[in-house]
């Protein structure tokens, strides 16, 4: 978090960070990164050595009843960064099929093409968004792909999950 000036340290939202999908520094200005990077300049002000590892850039809110999640790259960021991506978008139920039929959960898969790596992803629904934007959040951190996500080992319980988790159903799309 030291700038280019000797002890001086930017952090939070008068600073860039690190986006690791864009591979490049970007404006994010969100309260998880403010905190970690506050955190990180303190521990360097007092003689550390730590470094902020970067973003995907996650966010969520609530809409009336609607939970809106996304973290990486939209199709728009991929374009606009002249990646060869592809997306895949399914709505599904956020919870076994039999559990319940009146609740649906979109998602949107944004992915290279050839490689089918993860770039970045959109939900939405009424619940479960943040349990499944956190997942793809963190499969962006550590660079996996959309066929890597089918291995994952996800929750599963009626109430809370089907058997294919939804970020995994939109992932078979992607084969």
């Amino acid at each position: 978090m030291q700038t280019n000036v000797k002890d001086v340290y930017a952090a939070g939202d008068c600073a860039s960070q690190f986006n690791k999908v864009k591979q490049k520094n970007d404006y994010v200005p969100l309260g998880t990164h403010a905190n970690k990077q506050g955190m990180i300049a303190g521990q360097n002000l007092a003689g550390e050595s730590v470094t902020f590892k970067g973003m995907t850039g996650t966010s969520i809110l609530k809409f009336l009843d609607l939970q809106i999640g996304r973290t990486g790259l939209s199709e728009k960021e991929a374009n606009d960064l002249s990646l060869n991506y592809d997306s895949v978008t399914i709505t599904t139920r956020p919870v076994a099929g039999y559990y319940s039929d009146e609740e649906t959960l979109t998602v949107k898969l944004v992915f290279e093409k050839e490689t089918k790596h993860l770039l970045g992803g959109q939900i939405i629904g009424h619940k479960g968004v943040d349990k499944r934007i956190d997942v793809l959040a963190t499969a962006l951190f550590h660079n996996m792909t959309t066929v890597a996500l089918l291995d994952l080992d996800l929750s599963y319980a009626p109430p809370f999950n089907g058997v294919w988790d939804p970020i995994q159903q939109a992932a078979k799309r992607t084969l």
